[in-house]
């Protein structure tokens, strides 16, 4: 058994130095009218989607696991919504990116 929990220690050591990108997902606005309510509404559907969408990277087995992807869903749409403005003047899309 200690030979096991050494083996799995030296391959958290072994991974490469350069981390993987987050995930992402690229929320189109063009065709929202961004000026009404419905628009904002249809906006913040597809913001709320994408983060659950790069949030999600397990299989959820457990409550740990759940609350992990939700805490990550919630900070992530946040920092899109904060960077939203600048982001559709910019490029009109907003780039959701997870953790």
């Amino acid at each position: 058994m200690r030979m096991l929990i050494l083996a799995a220690l030296g391959l958290g050591l072994a991974a490469p130095a350069a981390a993987a990108a987050p995930p992402s997902v690229l929320v189109p606005v063009a065709d929202l009218d961004l000026g009404t309510a419905d628009g904002q509404a249809v906006l913040d559907g597809r913001l709320r989607r994408a983060a659950h969408q790069v949030c999600t990277f397990t299989r959820l087995r457990d409550l740990h696991e759940q609350r992990l992807a939700e805490r990550c869903a919630v900070e992530t749409l946040a920092r899109a919504k904060a960077t939203q403005g600048t982001l559709i003047a910019s490029s009109g899309a907003i780039m959701v990116v997870g953790q």
